[in-house]
């Protein structure tokens, strides 16, 4: 998180050596969030197959994130997107 400096955005991170008693793919981490916070609709990201296994029995989406330039090449296209969209607007033309 810190190499992609996406911190800034989550309110709380569970690792394996946080208190809870079982490991993954066991969902009781993402149970634990899930219920904590009310979430109702979320979006597990993890760097493991055990990550989207256990963000699955949660009963969340779950991405799986291959190497941080996934996160670079996406973000990339949302920025190209965006500015797609703004030169459209202000020349009139939609998508």
């Amino acid at each position: 998180m810190l190499k992609t400096q996406i911190a800034n955005y989550f309110t709380e991170v569970v690792t394996a050596s946080s208190w809870l008693l079982n490991e993954k793919p066991d969902p009781e981490s993402m149970i634990y969030l899930r219920d904590k916070y009310h979430i109702t609709s979320g979006l597990v990201i993890g760097d493991r197959k055990i990550d989207v296994e256990a963000g699955e029995a949660a009963g969340l989406d779950a991405y799986l994130l291959i190497n941080v330039s996934d996160i670079e090449t996406s973000n990339r296209h949302v920025r190209k997107r965006k500015n797609d969209r703004r030169n459209q607007k202000s020349t009139g033309t939609g998508l």
